[in-house]
């Protein structure tokens, strides 16, 4: 994660461990050179520089530690895979049966898809059961994924190799196609709400928006917002989504925290975590499939900022009326919710159906 300062909301200073470290270092070079021979000079600078070596080992070690702490955490709030069905469902926020936004959402995966049957043109029969039936399938077994599998193959034993070997290379490449398909696909939909869609307070927008379908009519929206419209737009085509928070420092307001909106995709069986809250300088949010996600905003505990647990079905109720009820972003940022952590206490948890 980068340093930054953004909105009041600090990233650890890893310098500042890094030299914590390397002081450290250098004390036990130089204690262990006065105890080793001092009158040696040779001998002196070369433990005083394996101390300051030491030290730089030590500072990067300090710096991962802490700055992987709220990492972590979030691999500790994901939810189990018999919930995965509810991160598709349509709420009031969330609405992507909306045509808008269905075909907004075709129209940027239209070269994912393309490339798709490029690729996979003899898969894509197979590769389709799984786009339409993915949330369920992570949710069976082995042996119902393997009569689910005996069953369609039935159905369309037309296009099916003879013999079973074959069969298995088949569904190998329709695991790999599809795979490929849904990580192009969400970061094409990321980036798309990151870079298209303006977050309000940077623009100083004269709209508020509030649900899915708002935030592309008006191409604005404040974080909660911008998730609300990647939610929807992924959830269109089959790709669970979910919504995150984080609890952190708001600037405006002295001694005042608010909640900061990012998500959560499910992709090929892991939970991948993304904020397309929109880049500026001092944040570089990106859309990493792989390692440590890359947030706009990285919580300081030492400013009592936090990730809230859970991944969310529907957005923050509270912030949602704050929204609806303001007619100016000048409105929105003097009342949104804030306080000193009731209001995590208070959200829902992440398996409430909607």
């Amino acid at each position: 994660m980068p340093q930054q300062t953004v909105s009041g909301v600090h990233s650890i200073k890893s310098g500042s461990h890094a030299i914590l470290g390397m002081n450290i270092g250098m004390s036990i070079g130089m204690l262990y050179a006065f105890w080793a021979d001092f009158n040696n000079l040779g001998k002196f600078i070369s433990y005083l520089f394996l101390g300051l070596l030491v030290g730089f080992c030590i500072g990067s070690f300090i710096r991962r530690k802490i700055s992987n702490a709220s990492i972590e955490f979030l691999e500790e709030m994901k939810p189990e895979t018999d919930q995965i069905k509810n991160y598709l469902m349509e709420t009031i926020h969330i609405d992507h049966s909306d045509p808008a936004i269905i075909e907004k959402t075709k129209e940027v995966i239209a070269p994912i898809d393309e490339a798709l049957q490029k690729n996979y043109s003899e898969y894509l029969d197979g590769i389709s059961l799984f786009q339409e039936q993915y949330a369920q399938m992570v949710m069976m077994t082995e042996k119902e994924l393997a009569n689910l599998r005996k069953e369609w193959e039935k159905e369309h034993a037309d296009i099916m190799p003879k013999t079973k070997k074959e069969c298995e290379k088949y569904w190998e490449h329709v695991e790999t196609g599809f795979q490929q398909w849904q990580k192009d696909a969400a970061k094409a939909v990321f980036t798309f709400v990151r870079d298209e869609i303006s977050h309000s307070f940077d623009i100083g927008a004269d709209v508020v928006t509030v649900k899915a379908s708002e935030v592309l009519k008006e191409k604005t929206g404040i974080c909660h917002a911008k998730a609300n419209l990647l939610a929807a737009m992924l959830r269109s085509i089959g790709i669970p989504c979910g919504i995150c928070f984080e609890y952190l420092h708001f600037s405006r307001r002295e001694n005042a925290y608010c909640l900061h909106a990012f998500n959560a995709i499910y992709l090929d069986m892991e939970w991948i975590f993304v904020d397309a809250r929109g880049n500026k300088d001092g944040v570089d949010a990106q859309f990493e499939a792989e390692g440590e996600p890359k947030l706009a905003f990285l919580p300081d505990e030492k400013r009592g900022e936090y990730f809230v647990n859970g991944i969310f079905v529907a957005p923050h109720e509270e912030t949602m009326q704050c929204l609806e009820e303001s007619n100016t972003i000048e409105e929105v940022m003097d009342t949104l919710p804030y306080g000193d952590g009731s209001l995590a206490e208070r959200m829902q948890p992440h398996y409430e159906e909607v």
